[in-house]
């Protein structure tokens, strides 16, 4: 149940070489059980929507957009091609030019210690500017009275919509109001981003587009990528016109919010880890 396993994926028409996911990552329990005890070479049938109920998980295991999941297939032929598992190597300076490079300056355990303090230091300060974000939308939302021709945008939806046969009356009256707080916060941040200047140049999209390709491999714990190394990945990325989308909205937002960061009263707080993940439960 600690293994990572590297295998090819089969389904109909869809093939993907190689992919790679955890075992304990695995949802079902019934799933689970069926790769526990594989062996490299062993093929085996298994319903991948259910082994991986987060979205987002799926489609990186499938290799696809997000927004493509649920045209997916369900049962997937596994063929299993590697078995590798993660071990705690002993702290010491071959260890450390492995997670840092050879020219590292982590040679003691005392350095390994404050590198990691520095290391969270980075991610809690990434998770409190997500914080930020969510709020500053709130309160400008709050703030700013955007009026909207909700009639006609409603005729324009169902006329875009009318041969979508998922779009029911009834998910179009639920997704409708999302959609016009989407559009409302669409109009803020776009008056934000024309005040401070922002440019979408193509630093700044691959710099987004490095940014969430490490990420992506963060989740499986392939940490300490360089920009190098993950370079050509991100281009891919742009290269995908729906993936391309999101890295241009995603970058757009995160530059506004800096903006917004470094020009609004911030009252800060300490808090502990616990309190802090509790704001995020509503």
């Amino acid at each position: 149940e600690e293994s990572m396993l590297t295998a090819s994926l089969n389904a109909d028409d869809f093939v993907k070489e190689s992919t790679l996911f955890a075992v304990k990552n695995i949802n079902d329990a019934k799933v689970k059980k069926q790769f526990v005890g594989v062996k490299v070479g062993d093929t085996v049938k298994a319903n991948l929507k259910k082994a991986f109920e987060n979205k987002a998980e799926l489609a990186y295991v499938l290799g696809i957009e997000e927004a493509k999941v649920d045209e997916a297939a369900d049962k997937y032929e596994v063929t299993i091609s590697g078995i590798s598992e993660y071990v705690n190597p002993e702290l010491n300076e071959e260890t450390f030019k492995l997670m840092y490079g050879e020219n590292t300056e982590v040679k003691t355990e005392a350095d390994f210690m404050a590198k990691c303090k520095e290391e969270l230091v980075v991610a809690l300060e990434g998770e409190s500017r997500y914080k930020f974000s969510i709020d500053l939308r709130e309160e400008l939302t709050k703030a700013n009275d955007v009026k909207l021709p909700e009639a006609f945008l409603r005729r324009w939806i169902e006329l875009v919509n009318r041969d979508n046969a998922k779009m029911t009356p009834e998910v179009f009256d639920n997704e409708f109001p999302r959609f016009l707080e989407d559009l409302k916060w669409q109009t803020i941040s776009n008056s934000i981003v024309r005040k401070a200047g922002i440019e979408l140049t193509p630093e700044l999209l691959q710099k987004f587009a490095i940014k969430v390709t490490r990420a992506q491999y963060e989740r499986y714990g392939l940490t300490g990528l360089s920009d190098e190394v993950l370079a050509p990945m991100a281009q891919n990325l742009l290269k995908d016109q729906e993936q391309r989308e999101h890295v241009v909205e995603g970058a757009i937002t995160e530059a506004m919010t800096e903006y917004a960061f470094a020009n609004v009263k911030l009252n800060r707080k300490n808090i502990t880890r616990e309190k802090f993940a509790k704001l995020f439960e509503k």
